[in-house]
């Protein structure tokens, strides 16, 4: 088993940080990549073989986007979890 520990150089009180930023265009942005996308994320998870029942997790679920389409494909009887480090966009998720 191969384990790895990121370096600890933030505080408890250090917020989370997006590299592009988690202002409202960015995440308008993000918004409209998941739209103009979603198709080709659509095909991947059908290619994934999910099925009713199972559960499936997205890291970094950002504000919208993928999160949606693995939770219509572990439906009914699935779960689908995101995490995301901002709580905003957990929030909007």
């Amino acid at each position: 088993m191969l384990e790895r520990e990121a370096p600890d150089d933030t505080t408890a009180e250090d917020p989370p940080v997006y590299t592009l930023g988690s202002d409202p265009a960015e995440r308008d942005r993000l918004r409209r990549q998941s739209q103009e996308l979603g198709h080709h994320a659509a095909a991947l998870m059908d290619h994934a073989g999910l099925k009713p029942g199972h559960e499936a997790i997205d890291l970094g679920c950002g504000p919208v986007g993928v999160i949606e389409l693995l939770a219509e494909r572990v439906a009914p009887g699935g779960r689908a979890i995101g995490l995301d480090a901002n709580a905003d966009h957990c929030a909007l998720a």
